[in-house]
């Protein structure tokens, strides 16, 4: 399946088509380099000083192809694919072929660091529940108050969390309510196409 890249990420990677490929291999350097390491601003002034370009023109260029890595990486595609991908955009053969060997060179290495930068989020383990009513007080003798205790475990990778909550009957009908919209909306084509592109 060929990448669908944003107009403005192929607008950043033309400035790649005019250059030699040993510039461009450097360009894929930095790229990978600052997808692992976090970029450095002051190597975009070096890199346009030596090219005579601007600065913002270099550093869109980097950060095409950190785009184009990473998109590649999120969406596991194979070798061949983005090879083709390259060809849609019209780089020289010898450039096309010089962006997927670091692609693969690089690919593990780029889908280890985008898992560690996704949130992970704590996971449904159990729920206990208890109600509890009271029936009356000291100074009201006619009473009926219910409440409804809930203690949520949850994990997080290896750790595991509890949570004690307290709610009354009206308040857990409007949050099974809100609950059975959010797992409904989930179904939607929508939805899943959303997913899909974002794992």
């Amino acid at each position: 399946m060929l990448l669908k890249l944003s107009s403005e990420n192929i607008e950043h990677l033309s400035f790649l088509r005019e250059l030699d490929d040993d510039i461009v291999q450097e360009f894929a350097s930095l790229a990978i380099q600052f997808l692992t390491n976090g970029i450095k601003s002051k190597i975009f002034r070096v890199a346009a000083q030596k090219l005579a370009a601007d600065p913002k023109v270099v550093e869109d260029a980097v950060m095409g192809l950190m785009q184009l890595f990473s998109e590649a990486a999120k969406h596991k595609t194979k070798a061949e694919d983005f090879h083709n991908s390259l060809l849609t955009l019209q780089f020289k053969d010898s450039t096309v072929e010089l962006l997927r060997q670091v692609f693969v060179d690089h690919n593990n290495t780029t889908r280890a660091t985008l898992a560690q930068c996704s949130p992970t989020l704590p996971t449904y383990e159990d729920l206990e529940w208890r109600l509890d009513v009271k029936v009356a007080t000291r100074s009201l003798h006619q009473q009926i108050e219910p409440r409804i205790l809930l203690k949520l475990h949850t994990k997080n990778g290896d750790h595991n969390d509890s949570k004690l909550l307290q709610t009354d009957p009206v308040n857990l009908i409007n949050m099974t309510r809100v609950l059975e919209e959010a797992l409904n909306e989930m179904k939607t084509k929508h939805v899943r196409r959303v997913l899909r592109n974002i794992t």
